[in-house]
């Protein structure tokens, strides 16, 4: 005997088995599951293992109250005919102490678990204003850091300019295209653009926080896969003779170094001014040239008086 408990499962009532039985013996299945339970409460009381040594089906049936029971579950396969004696299969499993041992552990492991879950968010629940503004503080801060470490700074490798910024999911991190990266993959889809794309992408994600993914190489791949579908789209292709924007988005060139006023003599910056500029970018040049030579007279290093 092992405990003064069975186990039983819900679903046995409508087992296949069980309807097998009542259909053999000719009662309803409700009166077969009774006489399957009062079987297998026998079987927890009087047997120490599978083998129920000395003991035959017309003594199960004795027991039981029903003539034919022991043949019924012989026909469907819970129980064995051995030589003087009857096996019950899976007896180990359902009725020893060691099943019963383990079914009390998931129980109380099921129990805990449920315990913690409330636990957890109840404590979530009742955070404190002060902790989140603390949680706050420390977000804002790492974004900051990161935001200071992603500055490229002006003698950076243009390749390593970035040129979009991808939202990753619960996380202040954001997944940075640059240059380098977009133009490897417009050799990779020639036939769209995939800078327009990446910003489609980029949007999509940032107006629908489920689609985010947790890491940086799942959002890149995220992105990768938007590309390729487009790319397998007609409809988004390129118009012929059209250039890719990720191409034409070039860098500006840095302005070249204006010419410097201070070494220049009066004659030399009267006749400089004294040209007439012909287009806009001329014209505001002149008026920071004028500015130049006034600020190189009030030091006292030209002689030029042009106010």
């Amino acid at each position: 005997m092992a405990g003064d408990w069975i186990k039983l499962e819900k679903s046995t009532l409508t087992k296949p088995e069980v309807l097998a039985i009542a259909e053999t013996l000719g009662v309803h299945r409700l009166h077969a599951f009774g006489l399957c339970v009062t079987f297998w409460s026998w079987c927890d009381d009087q047997l120490k293992s599978c083998h129920a040594a000395s003991v035959t089906e017309k003594m199960i049936d004795n027991v039981i109250g029903v003539t034919g029971f022991a043949d019924a579950l012989i026909s469907v396969g819970w129980l064995r005919r051995r030589e003087g004696s009857v096996e019950i299969p899976n007896f180990d499993r359902h009725m020893s102490a060691s099943a019963k041992t383990r079914a009390l552990s998931g129980k109380r492991q099921q129990k805990r678990r449920h315990e913690n879950d409330v636990k957890n968010h109840d404590s979530v629940t009742v955070a404190s204003r002060s902790e989140r503004d603390k949680c706050v503080t420390r977000e804002e801060k790492r974004r900051e850091e990161n935001k200071d470490k992603q500055q490229p700074s002006s003698s950076d490798d243009p390749e390593d300019e970035i040129l979009l910024s991808v939202p990753i999911a619960d996380s202040p991190r954001v997944l940075n295209l640059t240059r380098k990266q977009l133009e490897l993959w417009q050799g990779f889809y020639p036939k769209i653009d995939v800078l327009t794309h990446a910003r489609e992408c980029a949007a999509y994600l940032a107006t629908n926080e489920a689609k985010q993914k947790p890491t940086e190489q799942g959002t890149k791949t995220y992105v990768n896969g938007w590309l390729g579908r487009k790319s397998n789209d007609p409809k988004f292709y390129l118009k012929p003779m059209e250039t890719p924007s990720i191409y034409v988005q070039k860098t500006p060139p840095k302005p070249q170094k204006r010419k410097e006023f201070i070494d220049m003599t009066r004659e030399e910056a009267e006749r400089y001014v004294a040209d007439e500029p012909k287009t806009s970018r001329e014209i505001k040049m002149r008026l920071w040239e004028r500015t130049q030579i006034a600020k190189a007279a009030e030091a006292g290093k030209a002689v030029a008086d042009v106010a």
